[in-house]
C-alpha cells in the first residue's frame, strides 16, 4: 500500500484529490515502533501529525498506567490538538501492541502542503473540528 493510500484511508484525508495527497505523503515518513515505546510525552511540545497505519497506540494519563484513555487503531489520528493550539501534548502516547506503524507529518511540512492546496486547508480544518468536537460530546 503507498503513503497516499494510507492517507486516504484516514477520515481526516478521504476527500482529498490525488496531487493533494501526493503532497501529503511527500511530506511524511513511516515511523516503525515496538511495544512501549512513547511516541508523545504529556506537557512536552509535539511538532507532528500522527496516522496510525498499523497496531495500536494506546492513549494514557501516564507512561506506565494500567488503563488507556483511548486506542487508537488504523486510520485513527493523533496530535491535532498540538497542531491547532500549539500547545504540548495533552497525554501520553505509548504504542500499545508488539509493533506499530505510524506515519508522522511534521506541522511545518503540513502547513506548507496545505497553503499550496487552500481547498483542503478548509476540508482539514472542519474535519478537525467535527472530531474534536464528537471527542467533547462523547
Amino acid at each position: 500500500m503507498s503513503d497516499r493510500d494510507v492517507l486516504r484511508n484516514s477520515w481526516l484525508f478521504s476527500t482529498l484529490d490525488r496531487e493533494e495527497l501526493d503532497a501529503l505523503a511527500a511530506a511524511g515518513a513511516e515511523l516503525p515502533l515496538a511495544a512501549g515505546d512513547v511516541v508523545l510525552t504529556k506537557d512536552k511540545p509535539n511538532d507532528s501529525l500522527y496516522f496510525v497505519i498499523q497496531g495500536e497506540v494506546q492513549v494514557k494519563s501516564g507512561p506506565k498506567s494500567p488503563s488507556s484513555i483511548a486506542v487508537l487503531r488504523e486510520g485513527d489520528v493523533f496530535g491535532e490538538m498540538s497542531w491547532l493550539d500549539g500547545q504540548p501534548a495533552s497525554s501520553w502516547v505509548v504504542c500499545g501492541t508488539p509493533k506499530a506503524t505510524l506515519y508522522r507529518v511534521p506541522f511545518v511540512k503540513l502547513d506548507a502542503m496545505l497553503s499550496r492546496f487552500p481547498e483542503a486547508h478548509v476540508q482539514v480544518l472542519r474535519k478537525f473540528a467535527i472530531n474534536l468536537s464528537y471527542r467533547l460530546r462523547g
